[in-house]
């Protein structure tokens, strides 16, 4: 977690979005490295290009990993499409056209979704958008018969 932070630092400081990593120093997960950065590294450039500015929580709850920021949160209609190849939801504007960017190009979450399917884990997301309360949480379960 702490090297998919560094690397990301930068980035995330130039769009405003704070990383908090509460997780314990020296926490070990039995799980494969490349594999967890390779999600890492999407959910939380995924919160650098749509949630920022904000702060992104990282923490452990029982044997679940949870990112979590108080962005502007993803709508409800769009979440059951978030981790679809290509999905621009929250970029598309009133008149239905895209404003993609090079950063993003709509496969961050879908390959997090593929990776986590090959490796037996469980991603889940949720969101809110009201102005009490918003933002988006994915939760990143290794050991999928604990849930």
């Amino acid at each position: 977690i702490e090297e998919v932070c560094a690397t990301l630092a930068a980035r995330a400081a130039a769009a405003g979005l704070h990383i908090v990593n509460a997780v314990p120093a020296g926490h070990f997960l039995h799980a494969d490295r490349y594999a967890l950065q390779i999600v890492l590294r999407n959910l939380i450039g995924n919160a650098i290009d749509h949630a920022a500015p904000a702060r992104l929580a990282i923490r452990l709850e029982g044997e679940a990993l949870i990112l979590a920021d108080d962005g502007p949160g993803i709508a409800a209609a769009e979440l059951p499409f978030v981790f679809e190849r290509f999905h621009h939801g929250r970029l598309v504007d009133q008149t239905g056209t895209a404003e993609a960017t090079d950063a993003d190009h709509g496969l961050g979450l879908a390959i997090a979704r593929r990776v986590c399917e090959q490796q037996g884990w469980l991603i889940r997301v949720t969101s809110a958008t009201s102005a009490a309360q918003h933002g988006t949480r994915f939760e990143l379960v290794f050991d999928e018969n604990s849930t």
